[in-house]
């Protein structure tokens, strides 16, 4: 699998947290849609966590979940940990 679309699904925070889960031993999905979703700022630290290790990732599409300013910080700490 190198695609997992998973764009206006309504999921929540607490789906985000089994999705980091698997994205913390993802070794070959590369692009992650995950676009309208509203996981808030429970959800970007969710996320974020998977982030961290996951090195196959290269795309991420995260429009219109309403993470907000912190969220952001979330994310590219994460990021910054992960290269």
């Amino acid at each position: 699998l190198n695609i997992l679309n998973l764009r206006q699904n309504k999921i929540s925070a607490d789906g985000v947290k089994y999705l980091s889960q698997a994205l913390q031993n993802n070794e070959t999905l590369k692009t992650l849609v995950f676009d309208l979703n509203h996981i808030g700022q429970q959800g970007t630290q969710y996320l974020a966590d998977g982030l961290e290790n996951n090195k196959a990732l290269t795309t991420i599409q995260l429009g219109y979940n309403a993470i907000g300013v912190e969220g952001t910080k979330l994310l590219s700490n994460a990021l910054q940990k992960n290269t």
